[in-house]
């Protein structure tokens, strides 16, 4: 007489599982679908002619303190100033409008590819919601707690009801914060001995650089005793050479019998 209850509980967990991952699957199409949009291309604004004005007052200043003479410079300077409006021409007459048009163009290409994504999102906005409805006519708001109303501890739970672990929600839940709990100790343990590792092999490391420094000072100290005692031997040899050799006395007369 078990078996019922336990399996229509299996069964109503299975149900919710496959709820669920569904809707997880849903919502990451829907953000799939939200990386595919396209932003409009911008249009090049036209020149103003008071940007072209002083464009050519700031050549022509340039040109008069540098290449000519200042005569020479007010004379070349309308011209200078006519290049510069025939530009503007040019460029907002000829050139912005073709861009205009290439960007108006891709703008209506990624219009209809916008159009396409929306119509695909408004579909799994509609889907969602149906999704919904199911959670709510066929298992329930009160059925399952909201909190634990994921994938992972649904099917925990399912899992547990199933292998006879647990007879009810409740106590499925209650192995599954036990369940949590082992796996925080674990992760617990498992980074104070990554950190406890980490530490050995830093002071190993330490204690090689030590040794290296403490090596070489030692070899600096001894070359320096074998230097400082060459030195003295040298010394000694020199003041020993010095003792054989007799020493002649001069002693200045400065009167009297001798």
């Amino acid at each position: 007489m078990d078996s019922d209850p336990r399996t229509a509980l299996v069964q109503r967990l299975g149900y919710l599982h496959q709820l669920l991952q569904y809707i997880d699957a849903q919502w990451r199409a829907k953000a799939a679908l939200g990386q595919r949009y396209q932003a409009p291309v911008p249009l090049k604004r036209r020149w103003r002619t008071w940007v072209v004005l002083l464009i050519a007052v700031g050549a022509g200043i340039v040109y008069i303190a540098g290449f000519t003479t200042f005569d020479a410079a007010i004379a070349i300077l309308p011209a200078a100033l006519l290049i510069g409006f025939l530009v503007l021409l040019l460029r907002n007459r000829v050139v912005v409008p073709k861009q205009h048009a290439i960007a108006e163009r891709e703008n209506e290409r990624r219009e209809q590819s916008n159009a396409a994504v929306r119509a695909e999102e408004q579909q799994i906005d509609g889907q969602l919601v149906q999704a919904g409805r199911d959670l709510a006519q066929r298992v329930g708001t009160d059925f399952y707690p909201e909190a634990y109303r994921h994938e992972e501890a649904v099917a925990f739970c399912a899992q547990a009801v199933q292998n006879h672990r647990a007879n009810s929600i409740t106590a499925a839940l209650n192995l599954y914060e036990t369940e949590l709990h082992r796996r925080r100790v674990e992760d617990m343990h498992a980074a104070q001995l990554a950190e406890a590792q980490r530490a050995t092999k830093m002071q190993a490391a330490g204690n090689v650089i030590n040794a290296a420094m403490t090596g070489a000072a030692i070899g600096t100290i001894r070359a320096e005793g074998a230097a400082t005692r060459r030195a003295n031997a040298a010394n000694a040899s020199r003041v020993a050479e010095a003792a054989k050799q007799p020493r002649t006395v001069h002693v200045k007369k400065t009167g009297g019998i001798w």
